[in-house]
């Protein structure tokens, strides 16, 4: 091997971390936890994927290889990291397979929720005005709302009209439920999350027919339910639903969907070859945790959750189109038609969160505008002298070089200061601070969001000298924790102030500011030229307009098994038979696909 090349360069940077890492295991060995060198000890690098966080899995581990107990069956194992979402095993290859199966069932694929955050923020000197234009935004939030959850019950609904009990496939449920202990999976008698209603879709016979007859049942019961929404949609030449149908394996047809082909039922048995091979091994995962094939797990694991991402990625999608887009266009509709509204801002961002796990977000725009104030006499007056006697110095005979009856020098003075650039600009900054901690309920129709949030502008007042300040929503604030259900649109939180301004003089100008300057301390004649203004009042209202949507994983079948099975008969626990189980499962995937089912028993839980 050549490692003057930039490969094998590589290849001895490698050679030599590992060699380091063994020899490091190898040495340090803690009081109490000597043992003597097995021929099958070596160093094994394991790549995290959902769970990177290597740091506190290695702490985990070691935690448990440091227990007084000498059947530990992590006993002289060594563990530690490369980065984040890698780990270093050294031990004998029993011990290093028991840790892979340890680290396999942390890091599994586990649900999360999108947001879409929008901070609008008002501010009007007449109340009335702005009592009239935050009902109307109030009322195009609530409608949403409404037709959100709305359209998430009937999608509900309508999954279990076209996939009764009696349209299930028999062999599929009964592998899925009976075989492989999942018994509330196809029970629709709950409230069904979108995995539920992506598993019934896939779990009927024929599954095209059931797909096809859902898609036309909510594009018309929708269209004719909540015509606005489908008409915005259509004005962009789109379909309600479009992209999660096209994903189903459907195509418009007219005002139908119809099934493009075999695709939509190629698709569903696909689906079910995934979801029945995730099911038996992570139930070998629950039950016989010694054992299970780590690899098998987690491969398993990723198939089913890519084809469950298409389709909620579509889902959300097309809710994005479908109502929060209709939905801030009317709200920015009401802003143009109340010209008093003297400050408004609409500020987004967007976050992705994985259940448990706290994401902050921040951001920040600054934005300058020209707010350049009338020229005054004095001003010119001032500029003027000063520029004239900068540039009497080079007038040769001044009293000689005049101007109609003006010095030269005062001549240039005043061009001058008309002509100095005087620009005064105003800087705008607003900001959104987020921290949101989702965690995805049981049932995966809903979740508990807990939210930090700050919107608004930091700075406490204009600081440009001679600015009018601006009257605005300085800051909003807010802390809580919510339950949103799988998919949701609503007002995350709301703040109204009002600040007031005691009433100063006006003057009349050119006369009244040196008459005040005069005569001001003189009683009733030093007001002369000048008035008492009424007190100044700003009205503000901010409010945060949220949409969120769950996105869920693999693990939403996960949270169907029950860890522990009685028989009603005995009162005793079910024992399994994972082979029996291995073998059904094998039987199943092989007819799906054609193939005759193998003639000899293979399971598939093998110990890495």
């Amino acid at each position: 091997m050549n490692y003057h090349t930039p490969f094998g360069l590589c290849l001895r940077k490698v050679a030599t971390v590992v060699s380091i890492l063994c020899l490091g295991a190898t040495l340090f060995v803690a009081p109490g936890n000597s043992h003597a060198q097995t021929s099958d000890e070596a160093s094994q690098a394991v790549k995290l994927y959902y769970l990177r966080d290597a740091t506190r899995i290695a702490a985990i581990i070691n935690g448990i290889v440091g227990r007084t107990d000498p059947a530990s069956e992590l006993k002289g194992l060594y563990v530690t990291n490369l980065g984040s979402d890698e780990l270093v095993l050294y031990g004998p290859k029993e011990t290093r397979n028991h840790a892979r199966r340890l680290i396999a069932a942390l890091d599994l694929p586990r649900p999360g929720v999108t947001m879409e955050m929008w901070g609008i923020q008002i501010s009007s000197r007449k109340p009335k005005r702005l009592a009239e234009v935050m009902p109307l935004v109030r009322n195009e939030i609530n409608t949403t709302q409404a037709v959100v959850r709305d359209t998430y019950d009937r999608m509900q609904r309508i999954a279990r009209e076209v996939v009764t009990e009696d349209q299930l496939n028999k062999d599929f449920r009964d592998l899925l439920v009976q075989k492989l202990g999942y018994q509330s999976a196809l029970d629709g008698n709950r409230a069904l999350s979108i995995p539920d209603i992506l598993l019934r879709l896939i779990a009927a016979d024929p599954p095209g027919n059931a797909t096809e007859a859902f898609a036309n049942k909510l594009n018309y019961w929708f269209v004719t339910k909540h015509p606005e929404y489908a008409n915005a949609l259509a004005r962009n030449h789109q379909r309600p639903f479009e992209r999660f149908f096209a994903t189903r394996g459907l195509t418009p047809d007219g005002n139908q969907w119809k099934q493009d082909g075999v695709a939509a039922r190629s698709s569903a048995l696909m689906a079910r070859k995934a979801l029945v091979e995730f099911g038996l091994h992570y139930g070998q995962l629950i039950h016989e945790p010694k054992s299970f094939s780590a690899y098998h797990l987690q491969q398993s694991a990723e198939l089913l959750n890519s084809r469950l991402q298409e389709a909620t990625d579509a889902l959300n999608a097309d809710m994005q189109d479908l109502f929060v887009e209709p939905t801030l266009e009317n709200i920015r509709v009401i802003f143009r038609n109340f010209k008093d509204v003297e400050y408004a801002q609409v500020g987004k961002t967007s976050v992705a969160s994985l259940s448990g796990t706290a994401t902050v977000v921040t951001s920040k725009s600054v934005n300058a505008f020209d707010v350049t104030p009338p020229l005054r006499l004095s001003e010119l007056l001032q500029k003027a002298s000063t520029l004239s006697q900068s540039v009497g110095t080079f007038v040769p005979k001044p009293a000689d070089n005049v101007v109609g009856a003006m010095p030269l020098s005062q001549v240039i003075g005043l061009i001058g200061a008309f002509g100095e650039d005087r620009s005064v600009w105003r800087e705008l900054n607003a900001g959104v601070s987020l921290t949101i901690t989702p965690n995805v309920l049981r049932n995966m129709a809903s979740a508990e969001l807990g939210i930090a949030l700050q919107t608004g502008d930091p700075q406490a007042g204009t600081r440009q000298e001679g600015v009018k300040p601006l009257s605005r929503v300085s800051q909003h604030d807010v802390t809580t924790s919510v339950y949103v259900t799988a998919l949701d649109f609503f007002d995350l939180s709301a703040f109204a102030s009002q600040s007031t301004l005691g009433g100063q003089r006006g003057y009349v100008p050119i006369i009244g500011p040196v008459w005040q300057g005069l005569f001001g301390a003189i009683p009733v004649a030093g007001k002369l030229f000048s008035w008492q203004k009424a007190p100044q009042s700003v009205f503000s209202e901010s409010l945060v307009l949220t949409n969120s949507f769950i996105t869920p994983t693999a693990m939403g079948l996960a949270i169907l098994y029950p860890t522990e099975i009685i028989n009603p008969e005995t009162g005793e626990p079910v024992s399994y038979n994972f082979r029996s189980q291995a073998d059904a499962v094998r039987t199943y995937t092989a007819a799906l696909t054609g193939n005759s089912a193998p003639k000899t028993e293979a399971s598939v839980r093998t110990k890495n």
